[in-house]
């Protein structure tokens, strides 16, 4: 009785070891079979329907980061020009423009000369001249590779900064914003605003922080 437990115990054992020896040599052909035509096409096509899909998104993300990218510079341009004020106790600006269809700003320094009256220096009258020297020019499109809009609250596109980094409210309107965007894009605008007379200043963004004339 002990010999056919047994006999029964092995013939089991062997007939798992034959189906599941079978499986992996099955499976062994599938795997070394690889992707039919039809599953290569089916991935190549979702691959290209999910990149349709995230390429817009992708690009706007990107437009994005370019224009924050350009404010952080006008920002940092504008600090710099009003610090230089306080420091060097003089007259100090930023100039924003277009120039070969890219944002451009550049920073400098600013010197007033007494003039005559036909506009000649050293003079006694009452004309005051400004000497502008530039100190620092810089295209604000993050590599060139996003073409942006320069734009601002009053139409001026220059600011100076008093020797104690103040601004001229003769000379701005405030609060005066600076203002960065993608072309016709008024939903992507990005500004650095000038709030008080002290030249207290802040990032806004779009088109009710950031009004232009």
């Amino acid at each position: 009785m002990k010999d056919f437990n047994l006999d029964l115990v092995q013939f089991k054992q062997l007939q798992l070891k034959r189906f599941f020896g079978q499986s992996l040599r099955s499976q062994e052909r599938l795997d070394s079979r690889g992707f039919t035509l039809t599953e290569v096409l089916v991935v190549v096509i979702m691959a290209g329907v999910l990149a349709g899909i995230a390429a817009p998104g992708w690009l706007a993300f990107m437009n994005r980061q370019r224009v924050g990218g350009a404010q952080t510079e006008l920002l940092q341009f504008m600090r710099e020009a009003q610090a230089q004020s306080i420091a060097k106790r003089s007259s100090y600006g930023i100039e924003i423009a277009q120039v070969d269809d890219q944002a451009t700003i550049r920073s400098f320094s600013a010197k007033g000369a007494r003039t005559d009256e036909e506009g000649n220096p050293n003079g006694t009258g009452e004309l005051d001249a400004i000497k502008i020297a530039i100190l620092k020019e810089e295209k604000l499109s993050s590599g060139g590779e996003a073409e942006l809009e320069v734009l601002t609250s009053d139409g001026g596109t220059r600011v100076f900064f008093n020797f104690d980094g103040s601004v001229d409210p003769d000379q701005i309107t405030l609060p005066y914003a600076l203002s960065v965007q993608l072309p016709d894009q008024p939903n992507s605008r990005r500004c650095v605003i000038i709030e008080t007379l002290l030249g207290s200043m802040r990032e806004g963004s779009g088109a009710t922080e950031c009004p232009v004339s």
